[in-house]
């Protein structure tokens, strides 16, 4: 078993990719995306809540050895514990899944006193997938936005790599934005329908304070 653990707010096309890197292994079987749940909802999309699990059954649609599981564990590492501890198969392998990116293959370090006697754990980390080059072209022709673009502001991190907080912060602009719109495409799976995820990120849809602002007086 392949564990996926993330809080995956929202998934991106970088986390599918991880999926499709385990599914290729021929000694994985199924690969299991473990979703933790947040204790507080910090990171919304213009004050909107992200339904990540709703997200990932549309990338993983057709793929019968791919399960998408919620955890009630608060970070994706208690999330790991839980799972090697309590949920995992009988006599099962369990494969860490992780990317090579930053400080991803030192989470789990402290898995050993967790897991169960009959549950064998590796860690196998996952080369790092990159935005195209079309997309960091686009980016990088729109100053307005790239100025804004997390990724860029933090300077641990690159415009290169595919992270949520990006693709957050696009999805808000995304509404008013066509060309923050054409890049939040960008993050999503290619056999993926965009215009049905960009409806589960809210995109086009008015938040609940500007519902009220905009309600007639009388």
């Amino acid at each position: 078993v392949a564990l996926l653990p993330g809080s995956f707010r929202p998934p991106t096309k970088g986390h599918y990719g991880m999926v499709q890197h385990y599914l290729s292994d021929p000694s994985v079987d199924e690969v299991v995306v473990y979703v933790s749940s947040p204790k507080e909802e910090k990171r919304t999309i213009a004050g909107r809540s992200i339904d990540p699990i709703q997200i990932w059954n549309q990338y993983v649609s057709g793929l019968e050895n791919v399960h998408i599981l919620k955890s009630d564990s608060p970070s994706p590492v208690t999330a790991v514990y839980e799972f090697i501890s309590e949920a995992a198969p009988q006599n099962a392998v369990v494969i860490l899944g992780c990317s090579e990116k930053g400080a991803d293959p030192s989470r789990f370090q402290s898995y050993e006193k967790y897991k169960r006697e009959d549950v064998d754990v590796e860690s196998i980390s996952c080369p790092v997938i990159r935005h195209d080059p079309e997309y960091i072209n686009l980016l990088s022709s729109n100053e307005e936005i790239l100025q804004n673009m997390p990724s860029f502001v933090g300077s641990d991190k690159s415009i290169e790599d595919i992270h949520a907080s990006d693709m957050r912060y696009l999805a808000g602009l995304a509404s008013d934005n066509d060309v923050a719109k054409e890049l939040l495409g960008y993050f999503i799976p290619e056999n993926v329908n965009k215009e049905s995820i960009f409806s589960l990120l809210g995109v086009g849809k008015e938040s609940v304070q500007e519902k009220k602002t905009n309600m007639p007086l009388f």
